[in-house]
């Protein structure tokens, strides 16, 4: 079982806890970059700007995370990670309905590939056992379970 500080943090911090406190720590540091970097303090921001700010603090970070773990606690690792990949498409969409945005031919084709990688793998597994269950007999496809019944002993 592996020991020390970071996992003794881990197993006493949920991951709330922890992406929290990753945000208070990293905020600091990214006010004194900007500080030393020499941009101007000052944020021009239209009406429009101030929205988008305020939605991608609400929905795009709080309620994203939460969100997120959410899903996490309840499905496997490696099914809430394709969240991470369908995420693009979904923003690319919202930009061409929303914000009126034309993406370019490169940007629909890898969106598109995107779209057909996550069906291959939440539907490959699927369209392999389903092939797995028929059989082809000489009158046409056949049900695996209908073609070898099982032998029955009713005693």
């Amino acid at each position: 079982m592996p020991t020390g500080p970071a996992y003794l943090i881990a197993f006493l911090v949920g991951p709330l806890e922890q992406t929290l406190g990753a945000l208070a720590f990293s905020l600091p540091c990214f006010l004194v970059l900007w500080l030393t970097s020499g941009e101007s303090l000052t944020i021009p921001l239209s009406p429009r700007g101030l929205w988008s700010v305020l939605y991608l603090a609400l929905f795009g970070s709080l309620l994203g995370f939460l969100c997120y773990f959410l899903i996490l606690s309840r499905l496997p690792a490696a099914t809430v990670a394709l969240v991470t990949l369908i995420t693009p498409v979904l923003a690319l969409t919202l930009g061409m309905t929303l914000n009126r945005e034309q993406p370019s031919a490169s940007m629909l084709i890898g969106a598109a590939l995107i779209l057909v990688a996550l069906g291959a793998y939440l539907f490959g597994d699927r369209l392999a056992r389903l092939k797995a269950n028929t059989i082809e007999t000489p009158s046409g496809v056949q049900d695996a379970a209908t073609a070898h019944p099982p032998d029955r002993q009713d005693r």
